[in-house]
């Protein structure tokens, strides 16, 4: 029997995207321990997690994947309820590290930042959800060392 192209297309869907979340694990479930240095490692059956969690916050219509290795989280990405990606936390072994972006439900950025081993560092950057620009500001150690605040625009007629 032959299928059709529609029909190897939904099984191809129902095999690559429905089948991995059947067997979730949620972020909450995880037991967090710190390791040596402080840091948190996520366990689960009283072993390092290496995986993605999937949890929903309803409270902000949110659904948010974790990305660990080794008990170690390397990625966050967030998405509303209507698929649009609302956040992305970039980590090296469980520690902010690299570009942290949150955007508004409509497409828009709301905030860039850059993380240096769990410390803010460098630019920064805020906008409005028309795209105007809210703030930029700079950072040294973790420490914000400038800082400047662009008028909220006014409303369109």
């Amino acid at each position: 029997l032959s299928k059709s192209p529609v029909m190897k297309l939904s099984i191809l869907i129902v095999c690559e995207v429905l089948l991995p979340y059947q067997a979730s694990i949620y972020f909450k479930d995880l037991e967090k321990k710190p390791n040596v240095e402080g840091f948190p490692v996520y366990h689960y059956k009283g072993q390092p997690f290496t995986g993605t969690t999937i949890d929903s916050a309803h409270y902000e219509q949110k659904v948010i994947h974790h990305h660990v290795q080794n008990g170690l989280i390397q990625k966050q990405l967030g998405w509303d309820y209507q698929g649009n990606l609302v956040r992305s936390f970039e980590y090296k072994n469980g520690i902010l590290h690299g570009r942290v972006l949150l955007f508004f439900s409509n497409g828009q950025k709301y905030l860039e930042e850059n993380y240096q081993n769990g410390m803010i560092e460098g630019e920064a950057f805020g906008w409005y959800q028309d795209g105007s620009r809210r703030f930029i500001a700079e950072y040294f150690g973790g420490v914000e060392i400038s800082r400047y605040e662009y008028p909220k625009p006014e409303p369109k007629d």
